[in-house]
């Protein structure tokens, strides 16, 4: 079974003229060995890479606005470990080797809320301070999990590596074709809000969602268009139809 989801993304893959489409192949064979919640990110450590970093996942909204708003990326023992390690690892042993103060318990306790009961992580390191990882979750019981992870684990280490491979050259033809960025819907949200002269505090009100978690979306979206200026954003996202006023 496994062999076969592996086959068929690896046949479907080269068929993507995308990294969205790439990423629904991705999450088709995910779902299939029990995996549905996943998210592939890179970030970096030279400051000197001018390149947004890449996120793309398929987790709740409210998780995520919960996640971001409560910067949540300090506590999560996952990407702590992710820095580290250069081999795959479960979202579990991650919590026994970080230590448990309150805010992490605290953390784990709204994860598991939202049925982000236990995962794998598989870390991928890049060249120019530059490294990826691929975490995916499942809603599976402990008993579970463990039978999944075991009979599966070979086939998701081949698809991480796989999906990083091509995603990276997809996202380097595309560059060559057309320099437009692609925005989020909560990023064209707080775009839009912005751009009808609403304040930070009203856009996290109308969006339901923290104040911070505002300034990330305007943050991600001035580094893909390459500005720094919140006037200069609203121009050209105004100019290249990504908002209307």
């Amino acid at each position: 079974m496994a062999e076969h989801i592996v086959n068929d993304f690896l046949t479907r893959a080269k068929y993507c003229n995308s990294v969205d489409e790439l990423s629904e192949v991705l999450q088709n064979s995910l779902n299939n060995l029990g995996f549905p919640v996943w998210a592939y990110v890179t970030y970096e450590e030279n400051i000197m890479d001018n390149d947004a970093p890449i996120f793309i996942h398929n987790f709740p909204d409210k998780w995520m606005d919960y996640y971001i708003g409560n910067n949540c990326v300090s506590l999560d023992p996952v990407v702590a470990i992710s820095k580290q390690s250069i081999e795959a690892f479960k979202w579990s042993d991650a919590n026994k080797m970080i230590q448990q103060t309150n805010d992490v318990k605290d953390y784990n306790t709204v994860a598991s809320q939202f049925e982000m009961f236990d995962g794998i992580c598989v870390p991928i390191v890049g060249g120019n301070g530059r490294s990826s990882l691929l975490s995916i979750s499942s809603s599976n019981n402990d008993k579970d999990f463990s039978r999944i992870t075991s009979e599966f684990g070979s086939s998701i280490l081949t698809l991480s590596f796989a999906f990083h491979s091509i995603a990276k050259d997809l996202m380097k033809d595309q560059r060559l074709i057309i320099n437009r960025p692609e925005l989020t819907d909560r990023e064209k949200e707080s775009l839009l809000w912005t751009a009808r002269g609403k304040s930070v505090w009203d856009i996290s009100i109308i969006l339901n969602i923290s104040e911070r978690t505002v300034l990330f979306h305007l943050a991600n979206a001035k580094k893909k268009f390459n500005v720094s200026s919140k006037y200069h954003l609203m121009a050209i996202a105004i100019a290249e139809g990504f908002i209307t006023i």
